[in-house]
């Protein structure tokens, strides 16, 4: 029996029993190194402080959509948003990651919502921004959204007519040669002959105020006054273009209409300068251009001799004011890509103003 024991207790099985437990140890350690870096990797990989995070941000913009006064265009963004899809159903912002493990279950925060706007909303699903703006009584959240919060509220009164294009337009543009605003080489006369020349090709039956049509635009000249007060009478429909000059740095887009005549009348001249506001920065390309625009009606016997000619009647008749010469935004009308996009424009707000009942 001493002998086995001394056989056991020997020097080489307590060596043998030491490695085995050094073994064990790094195995053990071996475990924990590996559940720990799984652990970092898990933590590292893992969205769910992103989706916390954003879903919060998200829903805290929409407060502040809502809640803050006047007109509000705003873009967020967010790279991360990418892994993402975002909606929101008043009142809660869901952030969802299309991920089998996660299963589609969705980050959900809540904010205030304003029952007294209307709601617009369209999934925005992984893309690094989303779109939000507040105007005219509507609140947006969409994957994009052209920048409304210069457009103004037109009257409502129903100007629908299917055959509009039989009415007879008038078209004035401005000045002619040697008359007319000068700032460098700015000419208002060359500006708007252009635009009004291009907006006539798309009108079926339509006049002019310009005369010897068939030479060039700069040395068209504008027939005289009892020759254009007797198109002004023949004529349903009269546009004026013109560019405006102020001392003040502001550039507005302005359409003058005539105040006078029955209320019916003048809400559908207001309704007209109205479209053509509203259609002219629509686009980014024009509204980049001008701090804002707005309708005026004036009393036309104050006004001085080209509006008056225009204004003075039981017409309905727009001036539309592109802007202050003396500003240097003003220099993008001379481009042939602007000067079509705004007499496009103007058609286009013709079309909304007799087709859509808005």
């Amino acid at each position: 029996m001493r002998e086995n024991m001394k056989l056991f207790s020997s020097k080489k099985a307590q060596g043998d029993i030491e490695s085995y437990f050094v073994a064990i140890k790094l195995i053990l350690a071996m475990s924990a190194i590996i559940a720990m870096s799984a652990y970092v990797y898990s933590i590292a990989t893992d969205t769910y402080f992103e989706k916390t995070y954003l879903s919060r941000d998200l829903a805290f913009t929409a407060n502040t959509i809502y809640f803050a006064p006047g007109s509000i265009y705003n873009i967020y963004d967010r790279e991360k948003l990418s892994k993402f899809g975002v909606t929101f159903s008043n009142p809660k912002a869901s952030l969802l990651e299309y991920d089998e493990k996660t299963k589609g279950l969705p980050f959900i925060y809540y904010y205030a919502s304003d029952l007294n706007y209307k709601f617009q909303n369209e999934e925005v699903r992984q893309l690094p921004k989303v779109y939000f703006q507040k105007s005219s009584g509507t609140v947006e959240i969409k994957p994009y959204l052209q920048d409304k919060t210069k457009l103004i509220d037109c009257p409502n009164i129903d100007t629908i007519d299917p055959l509009w294009n039989q009415n007879l337009f008038l078209m004035d543009p401005g000045h002619g040669d040697g008359t007319g605003l000068i700032n460098g080489d700015k000419k208002e006369g060359l500006i708007a002959g252009s635009i009004g020349f291009s907006l006539s090709t798309c009108l079926n039956n339509k006049k002019t105020t310009r005369d010897n049509i068939g030479s060039q635009i700069q040395d068209q000249t504008r027939k005289s006054k009892p020759e254009v007060s007797k198109l002004i009478k023949e004529s349903d429909i009269i546009i004026s273009i013109h560019i405006g000059s102020y001392s003040e740095s502001a550039n507005n887009l302005k359409a003058y209409v005539s105040s006078a005549g029955n209320e019916e009348l003048a809400k559908k001249r207001k309704k007209l300068g109205c479209c053509m506001i509203n259609e002219l920065l629509s686009y980014p390309e024009i509204s980049s251009l001008f701090d804002g625009g707005n309708v005026i009606a004036v009393n036309p016997e104050y006004l001085q001799d080209d509006y008056k000619t225009i204004l003075n009647n039981e017409k309905t008749a727009v001036v539309i004011e592109l802007g202050n010469i003396q500003s240097p935004r003003t220099d993008k009308l001379q481009d042939q890509e602007v000067i079509l996009r705004v007499s496009s424009s103007i058609y286009d707000s013709l079309k909304k103003y007799y087709e859509k009942d808005e």
